[in-house]
């Protein structure tokens, strides 16, 4: 099994097939950029199954010869065409690679969000091998210095009574602490599978617990 920090890959004399659902940070047109040797192909689906997928990057043999993992706008057949996202909704994306006679072949994914800023390669905070389970709560206030206890959550709810956390399956579970004060929720990671069990907050922090039904 290979584990990736992001959406790159790089076998030498391989073919490489690869799928993920990606979350978008941002609504509105992202652009996808795609580098690689010696062919390769980006399929995107406006959901979180392959259905009604469509290619949107088609980089064909002999177009660019020895680009380099890095070369992202070496040739205008490696950016897509402005596709529109909504912020947190998981896309289905396939990236395909077929090796030609170069000992250096790598793939590698990127994208250029509405907000202009570019992460190339996509970055593995917004990738996913699986859709994350979602489910919802509510918090009551208990005392400081203790652990949360819960299952996953899919929001981030602030108010007076609430304060919600999320994990991913089988991924780093990672806690939202309230604070009174400035009125604002601080992140807080513990590298935990499945659930979002015993969670310590940060020091002399109030926060809150899930309402057992």
């Amino acid at each position: 099994m290979v584990t990736y920090t992001d959406f790159t890959s790089s076998f030498p004399l391989h073919d490489i097939f690869m799928i993920f659902f990606s979350e978008a940070p941002e609504t509105g047109p992202h652009v996808f950029y795609m580098t690689c040797q010696d062919e390769c192909e980006l399929w995107w689906s406006p959901g979180d199954t392959p259905d009604n997928r469509k290619r949107i990057i088609l980089v064909p043999f002999g177009v660019i010869l020895d680009v380099k993992a890095n070369e992202w706008e070496k040739s205008a057949t490696q950016i897509s065409s402005p596709v529109h996202l909504c912020s947190g909704e998981f896309y289905f994306m396939q990236a395909v690679m077929k090796a030609g006679k170069n000992p250096y072949d790598h793939l590698s994914v990127g994208v250029r969000q509405p907000s202009g800023q570019k992460h190339r390669p996509i970055l593995n905070v917004d990738l996913f091998y699986e859709i994350p389970e979602k489910r919802s709560a509510s918090f009551l206030l208990v005392q400081k210095d203790t652990s949360l206890v819960g299952h996953v959550m899919n929001s981030l709810t602030v108010s007076n009574m609430e304060c919600s956390l999320y994990c991913a399956r089988d991924k780093t579970c990672q806690s939202y602490n309230y604070y009174n004060e400035p009125g604002i929720c601080e992140l807080n990671s513990e590298t935990r599978a499945n659930n979002a069990e015993r969670l310590v907050p940060s020091i002399a922090a109030d926060y809150y617990e899930k309402l057992q039904p």
